[in-house]
Parts: C-alpha cells; structure tokens; sequence
C-alpha cells in the first residue's frame, strides 16, 4: 500500500493525526502496540515507520466513516480515534514483541 496522489487534504490530515498519535503515545498508544511500532522503527527506521503509517491514512479514514454511516462514532478523531485505531491496528499487523 502507498499513497498516491492526488492526495486529499483528509488523507493528509489522517496521516498527520496518525504520526501525531505515534508521536505522542498517550493512554490510546501505550503496552504492547506502542512497543511493536516501536520495533518497527528500531528495524526499519524512522521514515519506514513514518511511511507506513502515512499508508495506512485511507484504512482508518474508511473505519471513520463506517462508524460514522452505523451511528456508532462518538469521540473525537484526532484524539481518540486515530490512536485507537493505530493501536489495534499494531495489534493485528505486528508480530508481538519478547515481553508479550
């Protein structure tokens, strides 16, 4: 997967708020799925794990919308969702780190 252009300015946003979200790892992007990102930048580096996540903008715009259309988003995007959905997404993606 790969972003191509054109790029909307929500694809944008999106990959921004998940950057940010990795940036900051609050109480959303902590434990085991901030450790496996973690690794994911230890191997591949950081503009691999920048790459990957600016990716995976239209996958969670998609999970945005689907919530929206069923009535069930109720949080705010770049606070909440973006992280969440980063950290499962970490979840099941990722292989598991030692600890796990």
């Amino acid at each position: 997967m790969a972003l191509t252009p054109p790029l909307t300015w929500q694809t944008v946003e999106t990959a921004m708020c998940l950057w940010e979200a990795y940036l900051t790892a609050d109480v959303h992007l902590v434990g085991e799925p901030k450790a496996r990102l973690d690794v994911l930048r230890e191997k591949e580096g950081t503009a691999a794990l920048r790459s990957t996540i600016a990716d995976l903008a239209p996958a969670c715009d998609a999970a945005w919308d689907a919530a929206e259309k069923a009535g069930t988003q109720h949080e705010p995007f770049d606070w909440e969702h973006c992280p969440r959905w980063l950290a499962q997404w970490a979840l099941d993606n990722l292989e598991p780190t030692e600890e796990d």
